[in-house]
């Protein structure tokens, strides 16, 4: 069986031709040979580079036929191709063991427990300090499919943009070594939230239940997640949200606040409509052509001094007037500069994280921090308690004035200038009560204007959108209602 194969790429395809070798030179074998192969076996093809290897593997395992000469084959073949590629030819046998585990998502621990029974497997006890590039070609190959035979998928979920046919997905399952009905297809959906609807219609769940000797407990309950589709699908007006931030070009660099926006304006019957505005773009010349036609603005977290002067300019616009605004962590840590320069006369009142060497430190690291040189050391990480004012508008969103909510900031409200704050009309209406830090902020003279040194968005979720959030939504649509009047 020699030549011609139909995807042997134009390239090659080229250089061949004007080598004048088109055909495959250095591989060929005896006509009308027959073997069997069990499951479970490995059928190698040696030649030089070059020689089509891959081309011919995937003309044995069915994968494309050739252009000329045949292939007769009962049963399947389960094509591993390029086995060796993505190995350092630099780096040892045991060293390059170790890195394609790493790179098939394995742990160091898992590893040190089979990196015996690979070597073994692939017969290079004798070769494991010696680099890579001194090893055959026979050599390499058993090595990548020693370590790639560690791992058996038990469940195949494809992405696909259209549906794919039961035939092919069993093709797919006799060629992957799975069951057929573990062939799972996960198809192009008007909304990520419908996905894990159509993985349960095609069994998914049962799947991962009998694989982990789960036992079901029935049909899930799906009426909650359902009349949130319906809502998101139905919903026919629009609420209009402008998130200032310095990432805003990055698609995903704010997922969590957009979709906790998205959520929350579903379960208020709106569309949502999230315009990015650039802070390192936004200028007192334009502030008011940007933000005048929203109907709230969302100040984004974020760290460092790039793009931070655009987020007072935004601020101050939303405090003079009255657009609900919500700052999240860096964006409640600028509303308290904002007002500390502009309305207590705080002259280049600022963040220590921003400019060590400010005048008006009102927003600084804790004393027991700045000892610590790391930055990683200094975060403040994971869930908080905090105690609310009662009547405060994000105790009134939450039903209560004791809630946890989720942390990721080294710097924080500096309690020194607390009653200066408060005696001018901005107050901190959230605590955390073992520490007293501030956690909350609220101008309560106007209609919606709150930040929070924490981050909503972390707990929030299709069936329990934050209460934060919601409010927020309400607020923006109040001021909708009230620009149409």
């Amino acid at each position: 069986m020699t030549g011609d194969f139909k995807d042997i790429g134009l390239k090659e395809y080229l250089m061949r031709r004007a080598k004048n070798n088109y055909h495959v030179r250095a591989f060929w074998a005896d006509k009308d040979i027959t073997f069997s192969l069990e499951k479970g076996d490995m059928l190698g093809i040696i030649g030089t580079n070059g020689a089509g290897k891959s081309t011919l593997l995937k003309a044995v395992s069915g994968i494309m036929e050739p252009t000329k000469g045949y292939v007769k084959r009962q049963g399947t073949i389960a094509a591993l191709l390029e086995l060796a590629s993505g190995f350092d030819g630099d780096l040892t046998v045991r060293e390059n063991t170790y890195l394609r585990g790493a790179m098939l998502g394995y742990t160091r621990k898992f590893m040190d427990e089979t990196y015996r029974q690979i070597i073994e497997f692939a017969e290079l006890a004798d070769f494991q300090d010696r680099p890579f590039k001194q090893l055959s070609s026979g050599m390499k190959s058993r090595l990548a499919f020693s370590i790639a035979s560690l791992v058996q998928p038990d469940i195949l979920i494809l992405r696909t943009e259209k549906d794919i046919p039961p035939a092919m997905r069993r093709k797919v399952a006799q060629f992957c070594n799975v069951a057929p009905e573990a062939v799972i297809q996960s198809i192009d959906a008007s909304t990520i939230y419908k996905v894990p609807l159509m993985m349960h219609e095609q069994g998914l769940d049962n799947l991962v239940l009998n694989l982990t000797n789960t036992e079901s407990i029935g049909e899930p309950d799906h009426a909650a997640w359902n009349e949130f589709l319906r809502k998101l699908e139905t919903a026919s007006e629009t609420v209009t949200i402008g998130l200032v931030g310095k990432y805003v070009e990055l698609q995903d660099a704010y997922k969590s606040i957009n979709e906790s926006l998205m959520q929350a304006a579903t379960y208020c019957d709106r569309k949502l409509n999230l315009v990015y505005i650039h802070s390192e773009k936004l200028t007192d010349a334009d502030v008011e052509e940007k933000l005048s036609g929203m109907d709230g603005i969302i100040i984004a977290p974020g760290f460092g001094q790039r793009g931070i002067e655009g987020k007072f300019i935004a601020l101050r616009w939303c405090r003079e007037h009255d657009m609900p605004t919500f700052g999240i962590c860096l964006g409640m840590q600028c509303m308290v500069i904002e007002f500390a320069r502009n309305v207590l006369g705080l002259q280049n009142a600022n963040s220590t994280e921003m400019d060590p060497h400010t005048p008006h430190n009102v927003i600084d690291l804790m004393e027991e921090q700045k000892s610590i040189s790391n930055l990683g050391g200094t975060m403040r990480l994971g869930a908080y308690e905090c105690r609310l004012k009662d009547g405060s508008i994000p105790a009134e969103a939450y039903g209560s004035t004791t809630v946890r909510e989720r942390h990721r900031h080294r710097f924080e409200f500096n309690s020194e200038y607390r009653d200066e704050f408060e005696k001018a009309g901005l107050e901190c209406v959230g605590e955390n009560p073992g520490t007293g830090l501030v956690e909350v902020v609220q101008i309560p003279s106007l209609t919606w204007f709150v930040g929070t040194q924490y981050h909503p968005e972390y707990r929030s979720t299709v069936l329990n959108p934050n209460p934060l959030f919601i409010s927020f939504i309400k607020a923006a649509i109040t001021r909708d209602a009230h620009k149409e009047a």
